[in-house]
């Protein structure tokens, strides 16, 4: 009878591992509990989540000029940036001393500014997606790419110039919550390591099995 119980343990285990490698596709999903996103000086991009621990110091990019027509999309380039000492922790992975590089782009509507004595800007809620690279500073080669989602309150600073027109001064937002996707071939358990591990516990099972159908 306990021999009877561990085999079926042992085979639901293993369609379960099998069918779930199956299932993954090309890239994995996490949590994005919190993104935020300010160009200030030094501009800071910080991510964090479910296994995700991030944030990139990067030199503030200069905005064109810009008008009153519609959504604007605007794109944050992220040079390759040292991070060490900040937090860089991808996947449940450390990643300490390696440099960033990406970009963060997002449209905000600057139909319609809100114009005070001191400030001139719009403010609203606004999807954020970007891409980062992560890469060896010692081979210059890219060992793992994110891509990442939020939603989140944004502040757009403007300024105006003698021409007329104004262009985009600072970007902050709040908090927001998200994704982030890592490729299925990071330093965490792939589809392959599940469907082996999987297939090693059938194997265990049939053995028990087969050893049980000879006694009897």
């Amino acid at each position: 009878m306990g021999r009877q119980v561990l085999t079926r343990s042992l085979f639901f285990i293993a369609t379960l591992l099998a069918i779930g490698g199956l299932a993954q596709a090309d890239t994995i999903t996490f949590d994005l509990q919190s993104g935020s996103l300010s160009t200030g000086n030094p501009g800071v991009l910080t991510l964090q989540g479910t296994g995700l621990n991030l944030q990139v110091n990067f030199q503030p990019p200069t905005f064109p000029d810009v008008n009153h027509s519609g959504l604007t999309t605007v794109t944050i380039p992220i040079q390759p940036t040292d991070v060490i000492g900040a937090p860089l922790t991808i996947g449940g992975v450390n990643y300490n001393g390696f440099q960033l590089a990406g970009n963060v782009t997002f449209s905000v509507d600057l139909t319609n500014p809100t114009v005070t004595p001191d400030q001139f800007f719009v403010s609203d809620t606004r999807s954020f997606t970007g891409t980062l690279a992560v890469i060896d500073p010692k081979t210059g080669a890219t060992v793992l790419t994110l891509d990442f989602e939020f939603t989140a309150k944004v502040t757009t600073s403007l300024a105006g110039d003698p021409c007329g027109c104004f262009h985009i001064e600072q970007i902050v937002t709040q908090s927001g919550r998200g994704k982030y996707r890592i490729p299925n071939n990071a330093p965490v358990p792939e589809p392959a390591t599940l469907l082996l591990l999987g297939s090693g516990l059938a194997a265990i099972g049939l053995r028990v099995r087969r050893k049980k159908s000879s006694a009897e």
